[in-house]
């Protein structure tokens, strides 16, 4: 791995804990390793409200906050200027330079599908070889098939399925159809995190 590429949204603690762990890994290093990008993604430029986590399981998570109102009555604790992955990609030279990006990982607490609505492009370029994200049973159903539809049309297919701490099952089933794969994590009552393999299907 040449160079790393992190976008973030998170209040100062966060910020601090990315520094702590970037020092920890020895990545902090003068040839800018890793550079951080403070700044939201989805499937608009836009500048969008940030919300602090709204359950007792999210409350003391300092990463859960988002852009997704999580009830009626929640605050806003500012606001946030937000691109697409797509934009992003292409004001790197990404589509030009098609660099080798081995893992993606997406967690952005609950904006998953606009995330994705905004890579298409990315995705499409072939650049990205793993995804991994979560698909929680809080995604409505229509939401979880929008995802799987953009992934499986573009050549990814499901690789691996865990839990919250991460992928630990390899998936043995060949799903042809996003309602067939949504169908059967529909049955699975616990949080799913998916890793996606682009190695499975090509582009002709």
């Amino acid at each position: 791995m040449e160079h790393l590429e992190y976008i973030h949204l998170s209040p100062i603690c966060n910020t601090i804990r990315f520094c702590e762990s970037l020092s920890l890994n020895g990545w902090l290093t003068p040839d800018d390793f890793v550079t951080p990008i403070q700044k939201g993604v989805g499937n608009v430029s836009d500048s969008l409200n940030l919300y602090i986590p709204g359950n007792t399981k999210t409350k003391n998570n300092p990463g859960a906050f988002t852009f997704k109102k999580p009830y009626s009555s929640a605050e806003s604790i500012g606001r946030m200027n937000i691109t697409t992955l797509d934009e992003f990609a292409e004001s790197e030279g990404w589509f030009d330079n098609k660099p080798s990006i081995p893992m993606f990982k997406l967690d952005v607490e609950m904006f998953e599908r606009q995330v994705i609505e905004g890579a298409q492009r990315l995705l499409n370029s072939h650049i990205i070889e793993f995804i991994a994200m979560e698909l929680k049973p809080e995604h409505d159903e229509l939401t979880k098939l929008k995802i799987v539809t953009i992934l499986m049309e573009v050549g990814y297919s499901l690789y691996m399925h865990g839990i919250w701490y991460g992928p630990d099952t390899v998936v043995t089933k060949n799903y042809t159809s996003p309602i067939d794969l949504v169908k059967t994590y529909r049955r699975e009552c616990i949080e799913r995190m998916l890793c996606l393999d682009t190695t499975v299907y090509t582009k002709d």
